[in-house]
């Protein structure tokens, strides 16, 4: 019974810190979402406030909101040792998130690159979304495994219809990792 409190304890954290993430990419990918239409606006006419577009962009992207779940997790380690490597490599995926917006942030200042710029946001679009579906992976493995030795239920892992959109499976070594449907098909394919 003391190691189901120790593990539920441990699930109501990491799940609060990817919910929080998640809220924190839904947020940011919002706001640098509609900042094309704002550059349509004002080239229509309409003034725009771009001072204050940055500074809503600087409360945007709070960095405490977007790296606590990496602290949670790695606390958790010890308990959910699989998660290792998938960590990593999803804040490795955070910190370029990251430098991809610090750099559309200062451009909104910058009347010679704004539009440009801006206007990138839409390639990095699919990395915010791929990181908040990954994101629900992590949370979705951690319910399972903490709460399915109890319950005996299990929620389905996440299988994208489309092939090249990354997912998180567990590894033949055991770790946690990052893969696309595409990926599958060929391990499956040489076995």
């Amino acid at each position: 019974m003391f190691l189901h409190n120790i593990l539920n304890e441990a699930r109501k954290d990491i799940v609060k810190a990817v919910r929080d993430y998640q809220d924190w990419l839904g947020g940011v990918h919002a706001f640098f979402d509609q900042l094309p239409w704002r550059l349509d606006l004002e080239a229509s006419g309409v003034p725009q406030d771009w001072l204050r577009a940055h500074r809503e962009s600087m409360e945007a992207v709070n960095p405490d909101a977007g790296t606590r779940w990496i602290m949670t997790l790695e606390e958790y380690e010890i308990l959910f040792p699989e998660t290792a490597e998938c960590r990593r490599a999803l804040s490795d995926e955070q910190r370029k998130i990251r430098e991809r917006l610090t750099d559309i942030q200062f451009s909104i200042l910058n009347s010679a690159t704004r539009d440009r710029t801006v206007r990138s946001y839409s390639e990095i679009s699919n990395a915010v979304q791929d990181q908040l579906a990954l994101m629900e992976d992590v949370r979705v493995y951690i319910q399972n495994k903490t709460l399915s030795s109890i319950t005996g239920n299990t929620v389905p892992m996440r299988k994208p219809p489309d092939p090249k959109v990354p997912r998180i499976v567990a590894g033949a070594n055991g770790q946690l990792e990052i893969v696309t449907g595409e990926e599958l098909a060929a391990r499956a394919a040489k076995t």
